[in-house]
């Protein structure tokens, strides 16, 4: 099929937040889904993840009682990013709708200001928990002491975990060969 002539069915398009749009909002998010230019340079799965994310701002936005783009402000939109002084959505978020706004600007001129609008959203890493000094020497007591009924390979497989820091999964592919 050429790229000009598909349409494509936004996420939710039967179910989710597309079904509950205004129709000012639906017309937006259909035109970008089927958009000529943005069919010659995205992907379907490009356009339908701006699409889905556009959606469920547009909603966010209707459910905030904003009708007309002309009543948004830009604490409207960032209150979407922004809850309780903590970011809500990562950095993808952001880009997917930037590129949303950046693609239907033409037709829709006050949607440009919209990506200006976005806040920057740092992307968020997960902490990693380590064990505390006191949680490794009960380790260590458990796989010296006698009392506790361990076979050697368990109190082998638990020591190789704590000194060398492996994972479990590359403990269990660990043979004879690869430790000689």
């Amino acid at each position: 099929m050429a790229n000009e002539a598909r349409h494509i069915q936004p996420v939710g398009a039967k179910r989710g937040s597309y079904s509950k749009l205004n129709p000012q909002f639906v017309e937006i998010v259909d035109f970008f889904c089927s958009s000529e230019a943005d069919a010659a340079r995205l992907s379907d799965s490009s356009i339908r993840s701006s699409a889905s994310k556009a959606t469920q701002f547009l909603y966010y936005l209707q459910k905030k009682d904003l009708m007309s783009f002309d009543d948004v402000t830009e604490d409207d939109v960032v209150s979407f990013f922004v809850k309780d002084g903590k970011p809500v959505y990562e950095t993808s978020y952001r880009y997917r709708l930037s590129e949303f706004f950046e693609a239907v600007s033409g037709k829709y001129p006050v949607l440009s200001t919209f990506s200006a609008w976005l806040p920057y959203v740092r992307v968020t890493r997960k902490n990693i928990q380590y064990l505390t000094n006191e949680e490794v020497c009960l380790i260590k007591n458990a796989c010296a002491c006698a009392e506790f009924d361990l076979p050697l390979l368990c109190r082998a497989v638990v020591l190789l975990l704590l000194y060398t820091g492996l994972r479990g999964c590359d403990v269990a592919a660990l043979t004879l060969d690869s430790v000689l």
